[in-house]
């Protein structure tokens, strides 16, 4: 729910200048967590021996995940409600309220009027407005962008990276070394997509990062069969790896789908979209173990290489550029 309702916030409430640096937001906090993740677990692990990690430290460490959790729902009382909802729900000045805070009363009079024709052009949402040849690519973009966003094999990497470095050639201090470095990597590659998104776009960055992903997957395939268990290169090309996604398809793909479907419909289907990048996270997950296992890592980063050249593809092909349009602009796009 929090992966669908973040984003989609971010997208409302944001100024259309600003609004890929603070899309990317969401997944410069996913970085944060998942190194906090790390030395967290790390040292609920460090307190006892194996008996006691095995009886209570698990206890301990998904405890742990209540505490950022309790944060989050502090931390979401000041916050006021998205203006498009507000309208939607019959709540025009207190809208008008917060798009004057974030724009001024000038822009906030046009984007009000924008929102409002927006709502009165348009059906509530339901199965049925994908009937409608403009949403049905909209929502088809959504899905692909977001499966994909999965089967170019991160969450792969990140569930099983001890594992990974160690096949790479990484082993002991150097292992738990080079898994510290995915957070480094994650951070930079962030930051970098935050100063990028809106100069560059977001088409541009998406090619950009699954061209460069596409080849330094094939130069780890290439690592993992020649190299086999041997030094640290095929390592540090996987952290590149890493840092390239978290410039373009970490947090770009959030960004476009929280921006693509109009007013009436984005909730609903950014939730579908959300859905199947759920659900390709969770065959990748799945799948990848028995594909290690029975292939070897060579074939493996071979198939993650393949996927990112599909991304490639589709984004060159089908994924419009909508750097700098509002999100009423965008709709109109498709009409």
């Amino acid at each position: 729910m929090a992966s669908v309702l973040s984003i989609t916030y971010i997208s409302e409430i944001a100024p259309p200048h600003m609004r890929g640096r603070l899309g990317s937001l969401y997944q410069f906090a996913v970085a944060v967590g998942i190194v906090s993740v790390y030395f967290v677990n790390d040292y609920i692990l460090s307190i006892g021996e194996d008996a006691w990690q095995n009886s209570t430290g698990w206890r301990y460490i998904i405890g742990a995940s209540g505490i950022p959790a309790l944060l989050f729902l502090l931390i979401l009382s000041p916050v006021p409600e998205s203006p498009r909802w507000l309208v939607k729900a019959n709540g025009t000045l207190e809208a008008m309220d917060i798009l004057i805070k974030i724009n001024g009363t000038h822009i906030a009079r046009q984007e009000l009027y924008h929102i409002e024709q927006s709502l009165k052009e348009n059906q509530p949402a339901s199965l049925s407005l994908f009937k409608e040849a403009c949403l049905r690519k909209a929502l088809l973009i959504g899905i692909l962008l977001a499966a994909f966003q999965q089967l170019v094999g991160i969450n792969a990497i990140i569930y099983y990276a001890p594992q990974v470095f160690e096949a790479a050639g990484a082993r002991g201090d150097l292992s738990l070394l080079v898994t510290s470095m995915i957070g480094v990597a994650a951070f930079l590659g962030v930051l970098c997509s935050m100063r990028l998104i809106d100069r560059i776009g977001r088409k541009a960055l998406l090619l950009i990062g699954t061209a460069g992903m596409a080849v330094t997957q094939f130069l780890v395939s290439f690592g993992f069969h020649f190299q086999g268990t041997e030094g640290l290169t095929t390592s540090l090309l996987i952290v590149f790896y890493l840092f390239l996604f978290n410039i373009s398809m970490g947090p770009v793909v959030w960004v476009v789908i929280s921006e693509i479907f109009p007013n009436h419909a984005r909730g609903y289907a950014m939730s579908i979209s959300t859905f199947f990048l759920w659900v390709a996270n969770w065959f990748v997950s799945q799948f990848f173990p028995i594909l290690w296992n029975k292939a070897g890592g060579s074939f493996t980063f071979l198939f993650f290489k393949v996927m990112c050249l599909a991304s490639f593809l589709f984004i060159w092909k089908w994924v419009p550029e909508i750097k700098g349009k509002s999100l009423e602009e965008i709709e109109h796009m498709w009409k």
